[in-house]
């Protein structure tokens, strides 16, 4: 789906979708460390196997573009929609490294940073749990700094 799309698959998804289902579905051959930053977070994420560890960096392209271009993917799911609505308020910068990618994360808002940083944690779950974590609905803590 297009902009405001509440699927996983949508428009152009072909790729996308093959890419997440091949990360979810080897989940355990992938690794990753986040650290929390004051205005977002730091993540390494990288796999020993050569085909996982080619899948991450493009994987993230496809989502950063995405975000660029306002199509929501996993829409169901509240903290997707968080993501996505914050994406203009949200810088990211990748890093290749070896078998796979480092990237920081940061937020303009604090919404956007309470955003970025639970994603990073979904994102950490679905490392461990796989599709069964990809399935649930999740949700972002609220901004705290509103009156």
């Amino acid at each position: 789906m297009g902009q405001g799309g509440m699927g996983m698959g949508g428009m152009g998804m072909g790729s996308d979708m093959g890419r997440i289902h091949q990360l979810l579905g080897s989940h355990d051959k992938i690794t990753r460390k986040v650290v929390e930053l004051p205005d977002g977070i730091e993540s390494w994420t990288t796999s020993s196997d050569p085909q996982i560890a080619a899948t991450l960096p493009a994987h993230l392209e496809d989502m950063v573009t995405r975000m660029k271009q306002g199509q929501v993917i996993h829409g169901f799911d509240p903290l997707f929609r968080k993501v996505f609505a914050a994406a203009g308020e949200i810088e990211v910068t990748v890093e290749p490294i070896t078998g796979g990618i480092h990237v920081t994360e940061r937020g303009k808002t604090p919404a956007a940073v309470a955003a970025v940083r639970a994603h990073a944690q979904l994102v950490s779950w679905m490392a461990e749990r796989g599709m069964a974590e990809a399935h649930r609905c999740h949700d972002v803590a609220p901004d705290r700094s509103a009156p």
